[in-house]
């Protein structure tokens, strides 16, 4: 798992941040420590499904997840499916908030209900309202605004 902790995001100060990757039993005392430390966590577990990825899972506040209209095929996708309604049974208050990631077109009326189907199958999953196309960071300030802000 990679880390990202950041500090200092008040307006008009830029972000103090730390990165570093962490695996194993210093998964939990590393989350501990940087909490004191630090406004936002931010752990990257590149999808995998691992004991790391299930424990970052547990101790979240909010998980986003990256979703294309391709990827909402519950066969391929129900072990994600299951791992975030598992998170939830062992983290009531965590916040699953779906991301839907496009192209440089807005996505189609048909796309976007084929992704809220798909995000309803994860108990209190939500959609973003933002849809990021590439990396633009107009979408990227859009989304950081929708999560801290909501």
């Amino acid at each position: 798992l990679k880390l990202t902790a950041l500090s200092g995001t008040a307006a008009g100060v830029q972000p103090r941040f730390a990165a570093r990757a962490i695996t194993g039993r210093a998964l939990r005392m590393a989350l501990e420590l940087l909490r004191q430390r630090y406004n936002d966590i931010v752990v990257d577990t590149e999808g995998r499904d691992t004991a790391d990825s299930r424990a970052a899972l547990i101790a979240a506040r909010l998980v986003v997840v990256p979703v294309t209209p391709q990827q909402v095929d519950l066969a391929r996708q129900y072990q994600l499916i299951a791992r975030l309604n598992a998170a939830r049974m062992f983290n009531p208050d965590l916040r699953v908030l779906f991301v839907l990631v496009g192209g440089d077109t807005a996505p189609s009326d048909e796309e976007r209900a084929a992704v809220r189907a798909y995000v309803a199958r994860v108990m209190s999953a939500t959609l973003a309202s933002t849809v990021i196309r590439g990396q633009a960071p107009a979408d990227m300030d859009a989304l950081y605004r929708e999560v801290f802000h909501h």
